[in-house]
């Protein structure tokens, strides 16, 4: 049984916040991008939605 000390404790906890850094860091980078496709996806409807209107409109 190692004594625990300071030493040992302080790496340790260096270790785990930076890995919650890490794991926040991606979490927040999955929900830009996740938000990003939204955006597209709402765009390219839209412009499709248009592009047929005008065809509609052409066609009549």
């Amino acid at each position: 049984m190692l004594p625990v000390n300071s030493t040992a404790v302080g790496p340790l906890k260096l270790v785990r916040s930076h890995s919650e850094r890490v794991v926040g860091a991606v979490l927040g980078l999955f929900t830009i991008a996740s938000d990003g496709f939204a955006t597209i996806n709402r765009v390219t409807a839209l412009s499709l939605s248009a592009a047929t209107y005008g065809r509609r409109q052409a066609a009549a």
